[in-house]
């Protein structure tokens, strides 16, 4: 089954496990207070949550790039770029808001963009696929998933605070999927594919399309910490993103909030072991940036745009001998309400 998943998706992993986001693994407010209610303003304070109406249909674009730059043994001791760009246009159709506030969309999928190169010295290779043209390029492994999504609907069910609680109503794509296959895949093998589009497409891009929310309401210029733990590459990480309520304001009887966020991460283990191989990190920086602008009356994100750039050098050392892997990762993530 390795050999069947897009190396596309494979390549740019890191782009959603640094995508500013929150988390729940700790949640440290700098101001906050109030009971829930389903008000926009509670006294001088904010309530952030999702609360679109029925029926509404939210037309999104997603933009989605990556670019690495390694020098390490594996790219010959020369620098190795690769650069990708994923273009998404999918819609969601607010099928349901229940008592307890559990909003459910039809989502669909209606077009996919990738271009994708790599290059090194004066050679380069360039890939690009557009889920509305049938070519060659379309027909590889490398696009089955994104191919199996257009115009295939499904639904999510998502928290007023913005948690996709889950996925349902795939068979569709799960069946266009097994049939580009040929239908030769096991049941294992089916089990990886459900599997993947779960965690790649609904808990990581689909996920960070949304905003985690605090509990309690929130004043103008207050601050709130998430902390979560990660991985950066092969390495576990402590993820610290800082939120900042910076801007509230009323337009056109829509009342639009801006929420500023910083990402850093501290290594908890700097030093990994893997069978004869050990690999440690002699250095490492991360700079990340993100903006949010949510339309509460309507209920839901107007803009989000997040930037990440990490620098790290790492030593690895077997059989007595050594040698260092150098690499710079910029990605960048921006959700943009068409409607």
């Amino acid at each position: 089954m390795s050999n069947k998943k897009s190396f596309l998706l494979l390549i740019p992993a890191i782009i959603f496990m640094f995508v500013i986001s929150s988390c729940t693994k700790k949640d440290e407010p700098g101001s906050q207070s109030g009971n829930d209610t389903t008000s926009v303003m509670v006294g001088d304070k904010v309530m952030l949550k999702y609360n679109p109406k029925k029926d509404d249909v939210l037309k999104y674009k997603i933009t989605n790039s990556t670019n690495v730059k390694e020098n390490s043994p594996n790219t010959g001791g020369k620098d190795l770029t690769n650069d990708q760009n994923i273009t998404i246009f999918y819609s969601e159709q607010v099928n349901e808001v229940n008592e307890s506030g559990v909003i459910t969309y039809k989502v669909t999928f209606d077009s996919i963009l990738v271009s994708a190169k790599i290059s090194s010295g004066d050679t380069s290779v360039s890939q690009n696929y557009s889920s509305n043209i049938k070519d060659s390029v379309y027909s590889k492994p490398d696009f089955v998933e994104f191919n199996a999504l257009i115009n295939n609907p499904f639904k999510m069910r998502v928290s007023s605070r913005g948690e996709i609680l889950e996925a349902y109503e795939l068979e569709n794509v799960h069946d266009a999927i097994y049939k580009a296959y040929g239908d030769t895949l096991t049941d294992k093998e089916k089990e990886v594919v459900k599997q993947t589009l779960n965690t790649t497409y609904f808990k990581d891009l689909l996920q960070n399309s949304f905003q985690k929310f605090p509990e309690n309401a929130i004043a103008k210029d207050s601050s709130w910490m998430i902390t979560d733990s990660d991985q950066l590459l092969i390495f576990p990480v402590k993820k610290i993103l800082n939120y900042k309520l910076s801007d509230v304001k009323t337009e056109n009887g829509k009342t639009l909030v801006t929420i500023d966020a910083t990402l850093d991460n501290e290594f908890i283990e700097k030093q990994v072991k893997e069978k004869d191989l050990t690999a440690t990190v002699e250095d490492s920086k991360t700079t990340g940036t993100g903006k949010v602008v949510l339309n509460l009356t309507r209920g839901c994100i107007v803009n989000k745009e997040t930037n990440l750039a990490i620098d790290i050098s790492i030593k690895m050392a077997a059989g007595g001998q050594s040698a260092k892997s150098v690499q710079t990762i910029k990605t960048g993530f921006k959700v943009e309400l068409l409607n």
